[in-house]
């Protein structure tokens, strides 16, 4: 082969290549840009919540790279490993400035199982939602919650109460709504606006 028969294979197969080239390189950079973003969401998360272990992270907004430009996450979900005396704990992180520090809205779910000894059925309302009431031992209970104290205290209408749970010390929290009786406990969400997430 004639070096000028190779040069032209190469100036066909060059911008074929090209691109490609580009491409990979556009995914290696959302993909380093996503798990950076996730190591400063999972920083951010222990300085609220020192003690709880985050066990899954989903940040939504791709473009990931823009969001590291921005240095800002749109929205988070993180779960967090169960915890004393609660079944499930999720946060949703909604606008998090990573420069200051201070999301928007920080919304934690918590689900606090039923009283022991007690098997709850959950009442749904027209459209299959939840809603703050159960069957419990064949009786109709109505569910409420309060923030007393650092902790979250769910009272009944009937019958034994849950027992309660230790808060998160987050910024302006307060409850979101009523809680909703679900079928593995009672889910309470609390909500803290414009919330200090500093990374550490």
């Amino acid at each position: 082969m004639t070096s000028s028969v190779k040069r032209e294979r190469a100036l066909v197969v060059l911008p074929l290549l090209i691109p490609a080239v580009l491409a990979g390189g556009v995914v290696a950079a959302e993909a380093g840009s996503g798990a950076w973003l996730e190591r400063d969401l999972r920083s951010a998360v222990a300085t609220v919540l020192p003690d709880a272990r985050v066990t899954d992270t989903n940040v939504r907004g791709r473009p990931w790279v823009m969001s590291r430009l921005d240095n800002r996450i749109s929205t988070a979900y993180v779960d967090l490993a169960a915890g004393d005396g609660v079944v499930e704990r999720r946060l949703l992180v909604q606008e998090l400035d990573l420069d200051s520090g201070r999301a928007e809205h920080l919304r934690y779910f918590v689900t606090i199982p039923y009283a022991e000894g007690a098997a709850g059925t959950p009442v749904t309302d027209e459209v299959g939602a939840f809603t703050d009431r159960a069957k419990v031992n064949g009786t109709e209970v109505t569910y409420r919650a309060r923030l007393s104290g650092g902790a979250i205290r769910v009272t009944t209408s009937s019958g034994p109460a849950p027992r309660s749970v230790a808060a998160p010390a987050l910024d302006g929290m307060e409850l979101a709504g009523e809680p909703s009786a679900t079928e593995s406990g009672i889910l309470v969400e609390l909500v803290s606006r414009d919330a200090r997430m500093v990374r550490s």
